[in-house]
């Protein structure tokens, strides 16, 4: 019987991607090369493999929740409600109270 282990392969966390460090460092080769005209020019002529390569440089989008995975909470900040006394005032914005001289 052989016991399961829980898997370490794959890329450490954070670590960069090989292929969209290639064409990273392709595209900074080709600039090098022939500048800014000759990459526009290739994305002009060979439009779906321009965009595809761009595409492997753009981080991939993560799903944002708020807590334990319920809606994101929003509060406007343009107009907070005002407190009508210094007591208040301090009990909203958890602050100390100032000390008269």
């Amino acid at each position: 019987m052989v016991a399961e282990t829980k898997g370490k392969g794959g890329r450490p966390k954070g670590s960069k991607n090989k292929i969209s460090a290639d064409i990273k460092e392709l595209i900074l080769q080709v600039v090098d090369e022939y500048g800014y005209k000759g990459l526009k020019d290739f994305a002009d002529t060979h439009p779906v493999e321009f965009w595809r390569m761009a595409s492997r440089l753009v981080p991939a989008a993560k799903e944002v929740s708020g807590p334990d995975g319920g809606p994101i909470q929003t509060q406007n900040i343009n107009n907070p409600p005002r407190p009508d006394t210094y007591s208040e005032w301090i009990k909203a914005t958890k602050r100390e109270p100032i000390k008269e001289a």
